[in-house]
């Protein structure tokens, strides 16, 4: 998916709203998988850096692989 609002409404009943800031989360489609992110406490976006990270960053941040294939028995 390219955006958040595709999800809607058959998956969300709308895009999840950040926290730290007035717009929706942000969302990226990455070669592994996707993430999203909140700016987090410190108001600043990071580019999706937390403090893992280097440079580090404050953002809040979920990523999520993309699905592996089963195999069969």
């Amino acid at each position: 998916r390219e955006s958040l609002n595709a999800l809607v409404p058959k998956y969300l009943d709308g895009v999840p709203h950040d926290l730290f800031a007035d717009r929706p989360l942000r969302y990226e489609r990455t070669a592994k998988g996707y993430r999203f992110y909140s700016i987090g406490p410190n108001e600043k976006d990071d580019s999706g850096r937390n403090e893992d990270d280097l440079p580090p960053g404050d953002d809040v941040v979920v990523t999520m692989p993309m699905s592996l294939p089963v195999k069969a028995d």
